[in-house]
C-alpha cells in the first residue's frame, strides 16, 4: 500500500509540475482564451468575490483601504494593506488599536477577507449574508466569519500583512522577481527580517507603542520564532494570538503522500522560483467553479487541509481554494518539508511519552558545507520558544487539525510561560482551515477572538 501511496505521489508531483511549464509556455492571454469561464460547459461565476483582489474586497463591502509599503534590511519592498472604517472620523482613527493579521503558508491579506460575502450599511454596521443575499450574520447580534471586517467595524485599526514574493510584495530595492536570487529566502528571512519591519512601521506610524498580532498557522510560526531570538517583541505585542499554530509538526490524511513529497526538498531546494507559478491560482478559481470539476475540488480541498465539504459554504469553494493558493518561494516550502522529515525522523526513532518535547523548531538547512559558513556547525541552530517571556499568548486550535499535527502539544510543552488563554474549539468536526471557512467560525473563532483582545 505504502509502495501504492509513492508512485501515486510522484505521478501526481510530475504531472502538476508537467501542467505547470504548459501553462507558463501557453502565457497568460491563451490561458484566458481557453480556460475563461465562458468556454468552458458546465462553468458559471458563483461571486465576483472569485476574482477580485484584496482592494476590490475591501471596497466591495463598504470600507476603504491604504497602501503601505516597507523595505527589509535584505532589500525586499513589503505591501502592508489598512483598512479604513469610513464611519470613524480622521481624527478619532490615531485611537484606534492596531492589530496586524498575517496569514499562513501560500496566503495573502485575502484569506481574512473572504469567509463571506458582506456589506457595511448606511449606520456602519456590518452584515454578512449567503450567495442569495440572505443575511445570516451581523455584527450586533451572531458574530460574523471574515475577521478583519469584523475588527474594522468593531473600532480596530486593522493592518494585513503580506510577506515577501506574495502577489502584493513582489518588488525589491534591485532584484529582478524573475531570478532565481530573488527567491532565495526561507521562513528565516520571514523571521529577522519581514516580521520585525512591518511590526515597527506600524508602531511608528500609528505613534502607538503596542500592537496586536492575530496570526493563522505559520504566521505564528515566524512570530513564536522572532519571540524566541527577540524578547524585545514580546514586549510590543500585546496580545499575540495564535489560530491553529504550526509549530515543528505536520501531519495529512494521506500522511505517508506527504512524507514522500517531502523527500523532494532538494528538488526545491536546488530551484529556487514561485511554488506554485501564479496563474495556477487563477487555474484553479475558474475550474471549482464547474459543475463536472468541483467534486474534485472538494476532494483535494479535503486531502491538503481537511475541509469537509457539508462544513463551509460550498458555492464558495473556489473562493477559498483561489485565497489557498497565491503561492510562496520553494525554499519557504523547503524548509516546512525539513520540519516534515525532522518530526518524523523523531517519532520513527521513539516512542517514549517524551518524543513529542523532542521536536525541535529549525533554522534552514542548507546542508553540512553550508552550514558550516552560515550557522558556524554542521546542522542548523532552533528557535529556542523556552526563551520567550511574553504572558500575553493565545491559543486558539481545533483538536482534529491533522494538518499541524501535535504542534500545539509540542509548544505548550516547551513553553515556560504562562498562556493568556488556552482554548480548544469545542467543534470536533474542525480542521485547519475551518478556523476560517466553517460556516460557525464566527460564533467558534472569531467571538473567542474578541473576547481576548477585550481582556487585554
Amino acid at each position: 500500500m505504502n509502495h501504492l501511496i509513492k508512485v501515486f505521489g510522484l505521478v501526481m508531483m510530475l504531472t502538476v509540475a508537467m501542467l505547470a511549464a504548459m501553462i507558463q509556455y501557453l502565457q497568460f492571454s491563451i490561458y484566458k482564451y481557453m480556460f475563461h469561464v465562458t468556454n468552458i460547459p458546465g462553468t458559471y461565476q458563483i461571486s465576483d468575490d472569485v476574482y477580485r483582489n484584496i482592494f476590490e474586497l475591501i471596497e466591495s463591502r463598504g470600507f476603504i483601504y491604504e497602501q503601505h509599503f516597507v523595505t527589509t534590511p535584505d532589500g525586499y519592498i513589503l505591501q502592508l494593506v489598512r483598512m479604513v472604517n469610513p464611519f470613524i472620523k480622521i481624527e478619532d482613527r490615531i485611537r484606534l488599536r492596531p492589530i496586524l493579521l498575517h496569514h499562513g503558508y501560500q496566503c495573502s491579506g485575502t484569506i481574512w477577507l473572504v469567509a463571506m460575502n458582506g456589506h457595511l450599511d448606511h449606520n456602519g454596521n456590518y452584515y454578512e449574508m449567503d450567495e442569495q443575499k440572505q443575511i445570516l450574520t451581523n455584527s450586533s447580534n451572531q458574530m460574523g466569519n471574515s475577521l478583519g471586517f469584523i475588527l474594522t467595524a468593531r473600532g480596530y485599526d486593522v493592518w494585513l500583512a503580506n510577506y515577501r514574493g506574495s502577489i502584493y510584495s513582489r518588488n525589491h530595492t534591485h532584484l529582478d522577481i524573475e531570478s532565481n536570487e530573488y527567491w532565495k529566502f526561507s521562513m528565516d528571512q520571514l523571521i529577522k527580517y519581514d516580521l520585525p519591519v512591518q511590526i515597527d512601521y506600524i508602531i511608528s506610524y500609528t505613534k502607538h507603542t503596542k500592537l496586536s498580532y492575530i496570526a493563522h498557522s505559520q504566521g505564528a510560526l515566524i512570530m513564536f520564532a522572532l519571540m524566541s531570538m527577540n524578547n524585545s517583541y514580546a514586549e510590543k505585542i500585546e496580545p499575540f494570538i495564535a489560530l491553529a499554530p504550526a509549530f515543528c509538526s505536520f501531519h495529512s490524511k494521506v500522511d505517508s503522500l506527504f512524507k514522500y513529497s517531502a523527500s523532494m526538498r532538494n528538488v526545491f531546494l536546488s530551484y529556487p522560483q514561485r511554488f506554485p507559478p501564479l496563474i495556477i491560482s487563477s487555474l484553479l478559481r475558474t475550474l471549482c467553479q464547474n459543475y463536472f470539476i468541483k467534486h474534485l475540488c472538494f476532494v483535494f480541498n479535503y486531502l491538503i487541509v481537511g475541509t469537509q465539504k457539508r462544513t463551509i459554504f460550498p458555492e464558495r469553494l473556489p473562493i477559498y481554494i483561489g485565497a489557498e493558493t497565491m503561492g510562496a518561494s520553494t525554499w519557504v516550502t523547503a524548509h516546512l518539508m525539513q520540519l516534515i522529515l525532522k518530526n518524523d525522523n523523531m517519532m520513527n526513532s521513539s516512542i517514549d511519552s517524551e518524543t513529542t518535547k523532542e521536536c525541535q523548531l529549525e533554522y534552514f538547512d542548507y546542508g553540512e558545507a553550508e552550514n558550516l559558513r552560515f550557522y558556524g556547525q554542521r546542522t542548523p541552530p532552533i528557535y529556542d520558544v523556552a526563551k520567550i517571556n511574553s504572558t500575553k499568548i493565545a491559543l486558539i486550535y481545533a483538536k482534529k487539525d491533522f494538518l499541524i499535527g501535535n504542534s500545539v502539544q509540542s509548544l505548550k510543552s516547551k513553553l515556560n510561560v504562562k498562556l493568556l488563554d488556552d482554548y480548544e474549539i469545542p467543534d470536533q468536526t474542525y480542521s485547519h482551515m475551518d478556523l476560517f471557512w466553517a460556516k460557525n467560525s464566527g460564533e467558534m473563532v472569531n467571538k473567542k477572538v474578541l473576547e481576548i483582545l477585550n481582556s487585554t
